[in-house]
């Protein structure tokens, strides 16, 4: 049987000392193939120097750590270490001087494959004269990734019916995904006197799949926009505002009475006229005047929130507070009950916008939230006197829509999903009676949910339910029913969750 050693000079030497055997550092038997190795073992080795030598260590997965998780055995003692930080200081005690990681030999290999298959895909489609004439046709060259450009067509016409070289899984490189993913968030600058700019790579070298920064000058790799920027500043560059940012913020939002003829003379004066030609939007000359002279006339180059008025030192703390403070207004809120003062609304501003009920109502002076973290909220506020204070929901209902009538109910779909065997003759008498108390006491029984020019997503379909009860999944009398267009589930807030329920049927009418 093979011995295990915990340090090796480079792969090959691993890759020798088990040839057609398990893997000696796994606890189950696990052929020790070259893609086992790279995948659990070498993408997390531990690079050092020892005497000048460079040698490197692998985590181990044996019997001897316990609970099958990854340790590390110590080369030059005995001792096991569970964390990595661990063995990381343990074995510098014992005189060795650590070194940055190499790239995972996998990755390396993943990407000489793709190269190659586009190689070969290419010389075969390739002119015969070609070989005759004995041309240089390098395909590599193609896929060399670049990190400074000069103007946005350099970009794309670099990446042309190709995957994206700056992103961790295979993307298209449309043009699209290149503005929306890279373009919006690129780092401007001038480097005598020329104008360039970098764009923020999601390639495997960042770890996790975060974006990250290469240094055109440099190999270094910086995690943090703002520590890029003061690294290509330490390089003798001159960084400028992000230009698409500029243009995307204000064209909108402009309005100036200053005369268009004096704006030009100003924009020529102030050397901006070349932004006219920018591919992110037809720039008007009032429009880079107006930021321009904002900006000029606020202290130290502040930006100004342009609903309260606050100043702000960075354009990210400008959005987040946007995005904190303002954003809650922009989102969906419908009136379904006029009648008892019910809306609907997102739960959240992110993630899936899961819709939720929230009463208001004036005449019976009841304010409540179906969220339980908004009512422990406002008791709070309450305690701390102040009991008008509103959760974020309730906020949004003074820029509800109005209130639209949904379409009635047929109930002839129920006798059509009766015959088709969908429900049974008790379960549509259920039905019919739940929508005759609707009816009863003024209210929808089923109101549809369509998001509409929110652009939000349309993977679910949600219908607000009458229930005529008042439990924990249905506070206000009414339970959220979700249709998902992909997979074709339903689902229904209700206590009979596995089974069927009448609220899904109302719903599928």
């Amino acid at each position: 049987m093979a011995e295990r050693h915990f340090v090796f000079a480079d792969e090959n030497e691993l890759f020798s000392l088990m040839k057609d055997i398990d893997c000696l550092y796994c606890r189950n038997p696990v052929p020790a193939s070259k893609h086992h190795l790279e995948k659990r073992h070498l993408k997390f080795a531990m690079y050092y120097k020892d005497a000048d030598i460079g040698k490197f260590s692998i985590p181990c997965y044996c019997a001897d750590g316990g609970h099958g998780r990854s340790h590390w055995h110590c080369p030059i003692c005995p001792k096991i270490l569970q964390r990595t930080q661990d063995y990381r200081n343990h074995i510098t005690n014992h005189g060795v001087k650590m070194t940055k990681n190499k790239p995972a030999k996998a990755q390396e290999r993943h990407g000489q494959c793709r190269k190659k298959e586009s190689k070969e895909k290419a010389a075969r489609d390739l002119p015969s004269f070609a070989e005759e004439l004995c041309m240089p046709l390098d395909i590599d060259t193609q896929k060399e990734r670049h990190f400074v450009f000069a103007d946005e067509n350099e970009l794309f016409s670099l990446m042309k019916d190709i995957d994206c070289l700056y992103c961790r899984n295979p993307v298209p490189a449309s043009k699209h995904h290149l503005e929306k993913r890279h373009l919006k968030f690129a780092m401007y600058y001038k480097d005598a006197d020329i104008g360039k700019f970098s764009i923020p790579c999601y390639c495997a070298d960042g770890g996790h799949g975060r974006s990250h920064w290469h240094c055109p000058i440099c190999p270094k790799i910086l995690q943090r926009t703002q520590d890029y920027r003061n690294h290509i500043t330490n390089h003798g560059v001159e960084v400028t505002d992000n230009t698409p940012d500029k243009i995307h913020k204000y064209h909108k939002k402009l309005q100036s009475g200053i005369d268009a003829q004096e704006a030009n003379l100003i924009l020529k004066a102030k050397d901006v006229h070349t932004f006219e030609q920018d591919n992110f939007g037809e720039l008007q000359p009032t429009t880079f005047l107006f930021e321009t002279l904002q900006t000029d006339n606020t202290p130290d180059k502040k930006l100004t929130c342009q609903t309260c008025g606050i100043l702000f030192t960075s354009l990210s703390n400008l959005r987040r507070h946007e995005r904190l403070q303002h954003g809650q207004f922009q989102q969906p809120m419908f009136c379904i009950d006029a009648k008892n003062g019910i809306y609907i609304t997102t739960k959240d501003l992110h993630g899936p916008r899961v819709p939720i009920h929230v009463l208001k109502s004036f005449a019976l002076q009841i304010m409540l939230c179906e969220s339980k973290e908004c009512r422990e909220f406002m008791i709070a506020q309450g305690q701390c006197g102040n009991p008008g204070k509103e959760c974020c929901h309730l906020e949004r209902t003074s820029h509800a829509q109005q209130y639209v009538p949904p379409p009635a109910l047929c109930l002839s779909s129920l006798e059509e999903m009766t015959n088709k065997g969908l429900l049974s003759k008790s379960e549509k008498q259920q039905c019919q009676e739940m929508n005759s108390r609707a009816c009863l006491e003024g209210v929808d029984c089923v109101y549809p949910i369509f998001w509409g020019k929110f652009e939000l997503l349309d993977k679910y379909v949600n219908f607000s339910v009458y229930t005529n009860l008042k439990d924990t999944w249905c506070q206000f009398g009414r339970t959220h029913v979700s249709f998902d267009t992909r997979s074709g589930n339903w689902k229904c807030l209700c206590e009979h969750k596995r089974n069927g329920c009448i609220h899904k049927y109302l719903s599928m009418c």
